[in-house]
């Protein structure tokens, strides 16, 4: 806020890939439940070191026949969930007074794509899709507002969350300034 007022903060127009969104829903996962997932694993290595080499085997057997298959359709199972479909669709983000504002753009045509399009023609090069209409999320909604790398992180109501590039911002105070005010709108504990 400047004098009383309130200052408008955009980034410039960004998407992201969905597996972005992907890395992020993981390293929070993974934070949560990757030592219950590995203690069994090195359980059955030690037992499979100095007891029963079998062990070692059934070890192994989940590590490099189990694992990937799991984390395969956990992987497509993040990446389809809407919020990271909308993720590559180019966007604006806009912090306002009401909250946080997403306005979504078309998806840039492929280079070399401009006849088929004149003419009608998409021979299945292209999937033709609707644009996600424009969305607010409230201040009362968010959870949580940081930096995390090169992106910043906003939880917001039921555990989804979105990401922003730093680079998507004008400059570095722009984007300080944009975590700062959501933090500062953001309800509380004692007022939630």
């Amino acid at each position: 806020m400047e004098n009383g007022s309130f200052k408008e903060v955009a980034t410039e127009r960004f998407s992201l890939a969905p597996s972005a969104y992907a890395m992020e829903f993981f390293r929070r996962r993974v934070a949560t439940w990757g030592l219950a997932l590995a203690v069994p694993v090195v359980a059955l290595s030690l037992w499979g070191v100095f007891v029963d080499w079998r062990m070692l085997v059934v070890a192994l057997a989940i590590v490099f026949l189990v694992a990937p298959p799991a984390l395969m359709f956990s992987w497509f199972a993040v990446v389809s969930r809407p919020w990271a479909v909308r993720a590559v669709y180019p966007r604006v983000v806009t912090l306002s007074e009401r909250g946080i504002g997403l306005e979504y753009f078309p998806l840039p045509k492929p280079k070399g794509d401009d006849e088929a399009d004149e003419e009608g023609d998409n021979d299945g090069r292209v999937a033709v899709s609707a644009v996600p209409q424009s969305e607010t999320v409230r201040y009362a909604d968010i959870r949580e507002c940081y930096v995390q790398g090169r992106n910043i992180v906003v939880d917001y109501s039921d555990g989804m969350f979105m990401l922003l590039p730093l680079s998507a911002f004008s400059s570095a105070a722009d984007a300080q300034r944009f975590v700062a005010e959501i933090n500062s709108r953001m309800p509380t504990a004692s007022t939630a």
